[in-house]
């Protein structure tokens, strides 16, 4: 017993010490694996010197880059080379310098390139722009280089924008101007010297060349876009893209359609008059006579619109009246008063167009009456003009139904513009896969 005894404790003592190796090899591999972890950790986290910083500014967060400048295309506009070789565009903030074909644009560039063409600056920026810049402050030991410019002369204190800078930035940028201003430095020199946007919308004008024709349709000869005068982009298409056409139905069955931007023609319609007639007291000098009142359904007090992107004005009842968004709309009390605020008339829209101006042509004289007769002539309500002859030869498809209408069927005159597709004949529409609509055939069109 006491040998089988010693034998039973000597394996059971093996047993442990290979347990307890077993744990111990364990630790070891779990430590190692904790200290490979935070080493990790440790490489991934940047050093202070490479974190974005925050600088509170007027209750918000400026961010920081630090780089090299390796190149400054103008006057307000410089790359910047990081540590991490990443390229950033940096737009000064709080100026705005002349065009470099503008004069003092190269002036503005070679001042800006002698501060900090090939040196490292840091840049405190808050914003990136619509051209995907990044918009901020160049300082350069210590020195604010934005407000450089506008100090020398070469870069306008940019108020357009001045509510994104520091309320302290505001009045030292806008004092450095009047400064230079008043010294005549730079640009200041210069009694014709514009802004660049001003002088941007010159240069565009110029490159447009005279007007067309009031009233003209201009088409994109890429996008198969057409624009009325009243459009936004409508003098902005390049020179070589331009169509012309002379009415929108021209446009259209050329195969241009209305452009994105351009809001549909809305079909004024003819306010009627209710006349309401009355039979005076008969007097000694002529007996019984006919007396006629009429009253008028159009509101004496509307306004006229204005658009202020377009610089056009609509009067009561033409097309695109209603179709000014509200924080677009200027509002004027007579034509006069748009006129001489710089506001052109519509193109589609004239003045026999609107019931104001037709009210005001016919109220003056009275109708005509006498003893032996009880005819009265009325000024008759303005209807909208009849469609052209070669607008009535047009097959009319409606793109939604595909279906098409002759002229003179029911319906023809319903399809809305922005489903209309024209056809100069039936063969033509039935090839583009249209029918003829149930309630209009050939011999209903005869």
């Amino acid at each position: 017993m006491s040998r089988r005894s010693a034998r039973l404790k000597d394996q059971l003592l093996r047993r442990k010490g290979i347990s307890m190796k077993t744990l111990g090899k364990a630790a070891s591999l779990f430590s190692l694996l904790i200290i490979s972890a935070l080493f990790c950790v440790a490489q991934q986290t940047p050093p202070p010197s490479q974190r974005p910083l925050a600088v509170p500014v007027s209750n918000t967060a400026r961010l920081v880059i630090e780089g090299k400048v390796i190149n400054v295309h103008d006057g307000d506009t410089v790359t910047l080379l990081d540590q991490n070789n990443k390229k950033t565009t940096i737009r000064l903030q709080g100026i705005d310098a002349p065009e470099l074909k503008q004069a003092f644009g190269a002036a503005a560039q070679e001042n800006l390139s002698r501060m900090v063409l090939g040196k490292q600056v840091t840049i405190y920026w808050t914003k990136v722009d619509k051209y995907r810049r990044t918009v901020g402050t160049i300082m350069l030991d210590g020195r604010d280089v934005n407000i450089e410019q506008v100090k020398a002369g070469v870069a306008w204190h940019f108020k357009k924008y001045e509510d994104e800078q520091p309320p302290e930035d505001r009045r030292t940028y806008a004092a450095a101007e009047q400064e230079a201003r008043t010294a005549g430095l730079g640009l200041w020199s210069d009694a014709k010297s514009i802004a660049p946007g001003d002088w941007r919308q010159e240069a565009k004008a110029k490159r447009w060349g005279p007007p067309p024709p009031e009233g003209t349709i201009i088409g994109n000869v890429k996008s198969k876009g057409y624009h009325r005068p009243d459009c936004p982009g409508y003098r902005d298409m390049a020179e070589a893209n331009r169509a012309f056409f002379k009415t929108v139905s021209e446009a259209e069955s050329a195969g241009y359609k209305r452009a994105g931007n351009c809001p549909a023609e809305i079909q004024p319609v003819a306010r009627k008059a209710s006349v309401v007639a009355r039979t005076n007291e008969p007097s000694a000098a002529s007996g019984t006579q006919t007396g006629v009142s009429v009253q008028t359904a159009t509101n004496n007090q509307e306004a006229i619109i204005g658009n202020k992107n377009s610089k056009v004005y609509h009067l009561p009842g033409c097309a695109g009246y209603t179709r000014v968004s509200e924080k677009n709309q200027v509002k004027f009390n007579t034509a006069e008063e748009a006129e001489q605020a710089g506001y052109k008339l519509a193109g589609n829209c004239t003045a026999k167009n609107s019931p104001r101006v037709v009210e005001s042509q016919t109220s003056a004289p009275a109708p005509s009456t006498n003893a032996s007769s009880s005819v009265v002539t009325l000024a008759t309500p303005v209807t909208p003009a009849a469609p052209s002859s070669a607008d009535q030869t047009m097959i009319i498809g409606n793109k939604n139904s595909k279906i098409y209408h002759l002229p003179g069927c029911a319906g023809y005159t319903k399809v809305s513009e922005q489903n209309q597709v024209k056809f100069p004949s039936v063969e033509e529409a039935e090839k583009a896969g249209f029918r003829i609509a149930k309630n209009c055939s050939a011999s209903k069109n005869n």
